[in-house]
């Protein structure tokens, strides 16, 4: 793939990307930039857990209704830095 020879994340979907902005140059006579600012990264687990530029604490600290998948977000990044055992059902 195109994007495979620019440095950055080594992710398919970012050698996509890059290789997609190299052919609109190359081929349409373009100067688009690359933007690795919001590169998103994916737990694959299920539900699927996915950032794009959130640091630990966007997710830490927010208030998650019990019993959602926003609140299992918020556990698992609690997690990250946390004893999860030691959490109480509402981790708040």
């Amino acid at each position: 793939m195109a994007g495979d020879v620019f440095l950055g994340p080594q992710f398919v979907y970012v050698a996509a990307y890059e290789g997609k902005i190299a052919a609109d140059n190359a081929m349409g006579g373009l100067n688009k930039k690359i933007d690795l600012s919001v590169v998103p990264g994916v737990i694959f687990t299920n539900p699927g857990v996915g950032t794009v530029g959130l640091t630990i604490e966007d997710l830490t600290d927010t208030m998650a209704p019990y019993l959602t998948i926003v609140e299992g977000l918020k556990l698992t990044a609690l997690g990250y830095n946390n004893d999860i055992s030691k959490l109480s059902c509402c981790a708040g």
